[in-house]
């Protein structure tokens, strides 16, 4: 504004945890699914290890079947 140029723009710099969770999130609400292997293939992560209290925080919507997830998934 003050070099007279209107402000019609904004932004925000992503880190690489943002970019992985914008992943993970816009996946589920375009798909209703999610892979694990094709995450930690684009992002060279463990799905499992990186997401470990995200996944915990899940296990009760799973057990009331809200949500599914793989068995492997279900001892962490």
């Amino acid at each position: 504004i003050d070099s007279g140029v209107l402000a019609v723009t904004k932004g925000f710099t992503l880190n690489a945890d943002d970019i992985l969770r914008k992943t993970v999130i816009n996946k589920l609400i375009c798909h209703f699914k999610l892979s694990f292997k094709d995450i930690e293939d684009d992002f060279d992560i463990n799905f499992v290890d990186y997401f470990a209290e995200s996944l915990q925080r899940l296990k009760p919507l799973a057990q009331d079947g809200l949500i599914s997830l793989d068995a492997y998934l279900y001892d962490v």
